[in-house]
C-alpha cells in the first residue's frame, strides 16, 4: 500500500482541479474507493489511484512537460513531493548534490546504480573519486529512501531528465541553488544567438551551477571539443560537474577568482554577472562591466562574448562616475556589438531584477554602431517566438530603426549617454501620426458641422527637426519643480476639510474632493504645520504607475498622497514683484504632453510598474506652439464640459421619467417621439 491522499493532493499531482477528481469518481466505477471514510476528508491509496491514471492519457495540450499519462505526471510529483518531505535527513544542498550524483552514476555506467554506488565510480572512473566523495562516500542505497525514489525516476526517465527535476526541486528541500541560476529565458535567447555557427571552444567565468553552461551545450550545433568553467565555489563547480556528466559531457572546471585567472582563451564566452540583480545602489555594488571587459580578454580572434548585466548598469548617470567610464570606454571602443533588454520580471528568484544582455565582439570597431533592441516590446508582438525574433536580428541585423529596434553610434556613447534600450525608443512614423489627425478633423467635421474651430488647425510634419529633452534637464535648469507626495496614515483621511489627491482620484475612482484630511493634524504628524506641502494653482499632480494620468489643479491648496507627485512650472519674478507667465511651457500642455506619452513599459518593481519622470523625453515647443496648443487644450475642455452638462441633463430626464412611471405615479399619453 502506499500513502494516503485526499482528493486535493489527487488532484494537485495529476495536474487537475479538484472539481475535476470527482467527475472521475462519479463518471468511471472502476476508480479506487476510499481506504478510509470515516473522517473529514476520504482517504485514497496512492498506488491504486496510480495504477488507475496509468490508463488515462493526457489530452495533447497537456503533453508540455513529456508526459503521456495522468499517472506518469502522479507518479513523478508525488516522488518530488516525497524528497521534499526528507529535507530534514540532510542539508537541502546536500540533498540535490546526492541525488544528482546518483543521475551522473547511471549515465557512466549506463546500467542502474548498485548498492555503493562510490565503489562502482571507483572501478569505473577512478580519475573522479574525489568529484563523488561528498556526495556518495559510505553510501548504501538499500537503506536511503532518496536513492530509492530516484532509482525508480531513472527506470521511467533519463539521467539528463532527473538531474533537471532534482534542481527544479531544489527550494523545497531547503537549498539555495535556485537564487544563482540563470533564469530560463535568458538562457534559451544567448542558446539562440549562439546556434549562429558551431564554437570550437566555451568559457564560462562565472558558472555558478552550471545552468545557463547546461542549456548552451544543449544546442544542435555547438560541438565544442573545449568546455572551460570557473567560479569561487567550489559546492556550485561540484554540482555542475555531475549535472554535465548525467549529459555524458565533462568539463574543465577551475575553482578560483575569475579577476585574476589567466591563461584561458575560447571562441564564446558566455557570462551571468553575479552582481545582485535589482539593486539600484550602485555606489555599493560591483561595476558589472568589469564581467564584461573580463569577458573581452579571454576571447580568441574572432570570438564573441554573451554577458548579461543588471539593467541598470546601463542607464546614464547623473554625475560622472568609474562605472559609467569603463562603460563609455567599451563602448567607444566599438567592442559591443548589441544590447539586448530583457522583458520585465523574467528571473523566478529576483522578481525586482530587470536584466539586459550585452553582446562584445573580439575585434574593435570605432565606426561601429550599436544595435540596441528592447525584447519587452518584441515580446507583445511575437509572444514567445520573440526569442527567435531577436536572434534573428542579431544574425542578420536591420538597417533601419523599428519597433523595439535603434542604433546608436559608438563614437556618441560617452559616459552620460544611456545604452539601455527604451520603449520609447522606435518611434512611430510621422506620416501615421498626421493621418491619424486628419481622420480625426474628419470625423470632428461629420459630428461636428458647424464647428469649424478645430478643422482648420494647420499642421506640418517635422519630425527630423524635432528636438527632444528628458523632463530631467527641465528639473536641473530649476525650469520645473518635482515635489514628490506625502505618505499619509489612513487615520488621517475623512478628517478636515483639506481635499486629499492620490490614486484613487487620478484614475476617476473617486472625484476629487470626496477624500479630506486634516492639514494640521498632519502637519504634527510630519513634524510641523509648514511640512505640509499644499498645491498651488498651475500645479500638475502626476500618477505614473501603470498609465501616466495627469491632472491641472486649478485652485490649488490640496494635499497629493504618494506615489503621486507635483510638477511645478517655476515662474519668475519682475521687478515690480509681479510673476512672469513662462512662455516655453503651460500646465494644460505639459499634462497632456505626460499623458500622450501613454503607458511606460518596465517596472521598477516585481510587481508595480513605474516610470521614472525625470527620464520622460518631451519635444521642445516654441513658445507659439506652446499658447496655440494650450489654446486648442482649453477649448476642448469647454466643449467636453458642456457636452458632459447635456449628458447629464439627459440622463436626469430618463430617470426622472422612468422612476415615475415605475412607481406608478406617471402615465404616458399622446403621441409617441418621432425618432426622425
Amino acid at each position: 500500500m502506499g500513502v494516503k491522499l485526499t482528493m486535493g493532493d489527487i488532484a494537485e499531482l495529476a495536474g487537475v482541479t479538484r472539481p475535476a477528481v470527482s467527475n472521475w469518481r462519479r463518471r468511471y466505477e472502476d476508480f479506487p474507493p476510499p481506504v478510509e471514510e470515516n473522517v473529514p476528508q476520504p482517504l485514497f491509496d496512492s498506488t491504486r489511484v496510480n495504477t488507475w491514471l496509468d490508463s488515462l492519457p493526457l489530452r495533447a495540450t497537456e503533453k508540455l512537460d513529456g508526459h503521456e499519462t495522468y499517472g506518469e505526471r502522479f507518479r513523478e510529483r508525488l516522488r518530488l513531493r516525497t524528497i521534499s518531505e526528507l529535507r530534514g535527513t540532510l542539508p537541502g544542498d546536500d540533498l540535490v548534490a546526492r541525488g544528482i550524483a546518483l543521475a551522473a552514476v547511471t549515465a557512466i555506467l549506463r546500467e542502474p546504480f548498485g548498492a555503493i554506488p562510490y565503489h562502482q565510480i571507483s572501478q569505473k572512473r577512478p580519475d573522479l573519486v574525489n568529484l563523488f566523495k561528498d556526495p556518495l562516500g559510505g553510501l548504501d542505497t538499500e537503506k536511503d529512501r532518496l536513492s530509492e525514489i530516484v532509482a525508480e525516476m531513472l527506470q521511467e526517465a533519463s539521467p539528463v531528465d532527473v538531474a533537471d527535476r532534482l534542481l527544479e526541486q531544489a527550494d523545497r528541500v531547503g537549498s539555495t541553488i535556485r537564487a544563482r541560476t540563470t533564469p530560463q529565458q535568458v538562457s534559451e535567447l544567448i542558446a539562440a544567438i549562439s546556434a549562429e555557427k558551431p564554437w570550437r571552444s566555451i568559457y564560462d567565468p562565472a558558472a555558478g551551477f552550471g545552468t545557463l553552461l547546461r542549456r548552451l551545450l544543449r544546442g544542435s550545433s555547438l560541438k565544442a571539443s573545449e568546455i572551460f568553467a570557473a567560479d569561487e565555489d567550489m559546492f556550485a563547480l561540484r554540482l555542475l560537474r555531475l549535472s554535465l556528466l548525467a549529459e555524458n559531457r565533462e568539463v574543465t572546471a577551475h575553482c578560483q577568482n575569475s579577476f585574476t585567472a589567466n591563461g584561458i582563451k575560447a571562441d564564446l564566452v558566455i557570462l551571468d554577472s553575479p552582481v545582485v540583480a535589482g539593486d539600484d545602489n550602485r555606489q555599493e555594488l560591483p561595476d558589472p562591466f568589469r564581467w564584461v571587459r573580463l569577458a573581452h580578454r579571454h576571447l580568441n580572434p574572432g570570438g564573441r562574448a554573451l554577458v548579461v548585466v543588471p539593467a541598470w548598469a546601463l542607464k546614464k548617470t547623473r554625475a560622472r562616475d568609474r562605472k559609467a567610464k569603463l562603460r563609455a570606454e567599451l563602448t567607444q571602443k566599438g567592442l559591443i556589438r548589441a544590447v539586448v533588454r530583457f522583458p520585465p520580471r523574467v528571473h523566478s528568484f529576483h522578481v525586482a531584477a530587470e536584466l539586459a544582455l550585452v553582446v562584445v565582439d573580439q575585434q574593435p570597431d570605432p565606426e561601429r554602431r550599436v544595435l540596441l533592441v528592447e525584447a519587452g516590446t518584441l515580446a507583445r508582438s511575437y509572444g514567445v517566438g520573440w526569442i527567435a525574433e531577436v536572434a534573428s536580428l542579431l544574425r542578420d541585423p536591420p538597417t533601419e530603426p523599428g519597433k523595439g529596434i535603434a542604433w546608436v553610434r559608438a563614437a556618441d556613447c560617452d559616459d552620460r549617454r544611456s545604452l539601455l534600450p527604451e520603449p520609447s525608443m522606435a518611434e512611430p512614423p510621422t506620416e501615421n501620426t498626421a493621418a491619424d489627425l486628419l481622420d480625426a478633423q474628419h470625423r470632428l467635421a461629420r459630428l461636428f458641422p458647424d464647428d469649424q474651430e478645430f478643422q482648420r488647425m494647420p499642421v506640418v510634419t517635422n519630425r527630423a527637426e524635432r528636438v527632444f529633452r528628458e523632463l530631467g534637464t527641465y528639473k536641473r535648469s530649476k525650469q520645473l519643480v518635482l515635489i514628490p507626495g506625502h505618505r499619509i496614515a489612513s487615520r488621517y483621511v475623512g478628517q478636515g476639510s483639506t481635499p486629499l489627491v492620490g490614486v484613487e482620484e487620478l484614475r476617476n475612482l473617486r472625484r476629487i474632493g470626496d477624500r479630506t484630511v486634516d492639514e494640521l493634524a498632519l502637519g504634527i504628524d510630519l513634524g510641523g504645520y509648514e511640512a505640509v506641502r499644499l498645491t498651488l494653482p498651475g500645479d500638475v499632480i502626476v500618477l505614473s504607475i501603470d498609465q501616466i494620468h495627469a491632472y491641472v489643479d486649478v485652485e490649488g491648496d490640496k494635499v497629493v498622497e504618494a506615489p503621486a507627485q507635483v510638477l511645478r512650472i517655476s515662474r519668475r519674478k519682475r521687478e515690480d514683484r509681479t510673476t512672469e507667465e513662462p512662455r516655453w511651457m503651460t500646465p494644460r500642455v505639459l499634462a497632456a504632453l505626460l499623458m500622450a506619452i501613454g503607458v511606460p513599459e518596465h517596472a521598477t518593481g516585481p510587481l508595480v510598474r513605474r516610470v521614472n519622470l525625470a527620464e520622460l523625453r518631451l519635444p521642445e515647443l516654441t513658445p507659439d506652439e506652446v499658447a496655440t496648443l494650450d489654446s486648442v487644450l482649453r477649448q476642448v475642455e469647454e466643449r467636453e464640459t458642456g457636452l458632459r452638462f447635456r449628458l447629464a441633463a439627459l440622463r436626469s430626464f430618463e430617470t426622472a421619467l422612468m422612476t415615475g412611471v415605475a412607481d406608478g405615479s406617471l402615465r404616458v399619453i399622446g403621441e409617441s417621439v418621432d425618432d426622425s
